[in-house]
């Protein structure tokens, strides 16, 4: 269609297309002059997003990157002479007690006095952290990253310690090795 031809067609629209006087603008909507962009505005060619910038698919959050947050039941805590922190080496010397929550003495089954659990628990105590710390905190070795540390200052203050289990008696299980302080709230057991 040639300008004549879309002019005779707009002239031939239906009734109901018509526009009702009331949508007619109002003369103080009109643009201000100044409201007119500058030339000096307008977006340099070399301003447009190269190709290479758009987000690769694999760059979405993934769903757990939401903030909403990860909750966790303890299913026991720990029992042991240590109130307060201690080193580790001393913690790990003594037995501990793992008590059980009750309800959940049935998943015992099948663990042997004699093998090897791994005990995941809650740094209860840890507040903040540091991503570069001395080794426990000795300030004479050189600082290493969290991640090569077992710190209980970490991003999310989980624990984890391979202990020898030295017996299980109804909903508590007696260990060795364990570098947790009494109270500790532990989070699941799985053999090592």
């Amino acid at each position: 269609m040639d300008a004549l031809q879309l002019e005779e067609a707009a002239d031939k629209r239906h009734p109901a297309d018509k526009r009702h006087p009331a949508d007619k603008r109002h003369p103080a909507d009109k643009r201000h002059p100044a409201d007119k962009r500058h030339p000096a505005d307008k977006r340099h060619p070399a301003d447009k997003k190269h190709p290479a910038d758009k987000k690769h698919p694999a760059d979405k959050k993934h769903p757990a990157d939401k903030k909403h947050p990860i909750v966790y039941q303890a299913i026991g805590r720990v029992e042991n002479d240590f109130d307060e922190p201690a080193a580790p080496d001393r913690i790990r010397a003594v037995e501990s007690r793992i008590v059980l929550d009750p309800s959940l003495t049935e998943g015992l089954r099948g663990l042997e006095p004699g093998r090897q659990i791994m005990v995941i628990f809650y740094f209860h105590r840890s507040q903040g952290f540091d991503l570069l710390q001395h080794p426990q905190g000795d300030r004479s070795r050189p600082r290493r990253g969290v991640f090569a540390l077992r710190s209980p200052r970490r991003p999310n203050p989980i624990g984890v310690t391979v202990v020898d289990l030295v017996t299980v008696a109804e909903n508590v299980l007696r260990v060795r090795g364990l570098d947790a302080i009494n109270g500790t709230p532990v989070l699941d057991l799985k053999p090592a």
